[in-house]
């Protein structure tokens, strides 16, 4: 890895909107492909995204941006708090009330269809959202539409179980993690779970040795790998789970470095191959040290790469993005650290 640069006080994540790699560096939007600025005025209160979008809110008004930072939209609306966008036209303006409650405003090609409350769970889409009915029971959901006036089918996990994490569209299917509840998450059991979204019967239900794997949207795949030292011997191995076919594939790969568990670490997908960063700490020294930044080709299962990350010695990498031949790490000292790979 070649370090190509660094640029200080980039307190949010990185964004990749559109395929356009963007930071928010000192009320700046900078995208760092083309190399275009936008400073916004001291009146916007909030500047973010939502899917390929970026969104300014000022007092009266709500702007829609593209990666380009061309102006897709201006929608006049006051005290608006957030916006979910599902295309320039089509998005959900989020509002507070007195009493700090969350509500929002459902428009579709710039009319507004209805309002809704606040629910526990997500919009999955312009036609889909799932909902828990609290924000701790997660053995019950349902998938309905947006403003929850119609609810396609409810999910019931078999008993013992939870779903773990979000819930995702994947094609015409809905994909999510169960853990069994009583146990400890370190000796708990995991499944992949594949819904049909249009009947709610499963699919396939799979047996998987990691939650939290990094998921291949081009391809369906959830794919961990995972290292540890027993009995003074390097033990390395990878899963990988096809949700297209319900099939698991384990195996060991050869590497000679000591690597923690990195199945649920840092990590990004992308030209076939799973990037990860491995945050090491030294209980014996009680502190942080060099994080390594690594490589797990898809095609010949084994480690591209796997290398100290010099310029991060004594933080962690919070977030990492490839695109091309270029490694985006945001390292949590508020450093964004561009790499070449």
């Amino acid at each position: 890895m070649k370090t190509l640069d660094k640029i200080d006080n980039v307190k949010n994540n990185i964004w990749n909107i559109g395929n356009n790699i963007i930071i928010l560096k000192d009320k700046t939007l900078i995208n760092l492909d083309n190399k275009n600025v936008l400073n916004y005025e001291n009146d916007v209160n909030r500047c973010f995204y939502s899917n390929n979008y970026i969104y300014l809110i000022k007092k009266d008004v709500l702007i829609i941006l593209n990666g380009d930072f061309n102006i897709l939209n201006t929608i006049k609306q006051n005290d608006a708090t957030g916006l979910s966008v599902f295309d320039e036209n089509n998005y959900a303006i989020w509002f507070e009330n007195e009493d700090g409650d969350e509500y929002f405003h459902l428009y579709k090609e710039n009319k507004e269809e209805g309002t809704s409350d606040f629910f526990f769970g997500k919009f999955l889409n312009a036609n889909y959202s799932y909902r828990f009915r609290t924000r701790k029971q997660k053995n019950l959901f349902k998938l309905s539409n947006l403003l929850d006036t119609h609810t396609y089918f409810e999910y019931q996990c078999e008993p013992g179980e939870e779903v773990m994490g979000d819930i995702i569209n994947y094609k015409e299917n809905l994909i999510f993690y169960t853990r069994e509840i009583e146990k400890e998450l370190y000796d708990s059991k995991f499944w992949i779970n594949v819904l049909d979204i249009k009947t709610g019967k499963t699919i396939y239900k799979i047996l998987t040795e990691h939650y939290g794997a990094c998921f291949d949207y081009q391809k369906g795949l959830f794919i961990s790998i995972q290292g540890s030292n027993q009995n003074n011997e390097i033990i390395k191995k990878y899963e990988i789970v096809d949700v297209n076919n319900g099939t698991v594939e384990k195996n060991f790969f050869d590497f000679d470095q000591e690597m923690f568990a990195v199945g649920t670490a840092v990590q990004y997908i992308n030209d076939n191959k799973l990037y990860f960063a491995d945050n090491v700490y030294s209980y014996e020294e009680q502190k942080r040290k060099c994080p390594k930044i690594g490589s797990f080709d898809l095609t010949t299962r084994q480690i591209s790469f796997f290398e100290e990350l010099k310029e991060a010695e004594g933080y962690s990498v919070n977030q990492i993005i490839v695109k091309e031949n270029r490694l985006y790490a945001k390292i949590d000292n508020d450093e964004l650290i561009v790499l070449e790979i």
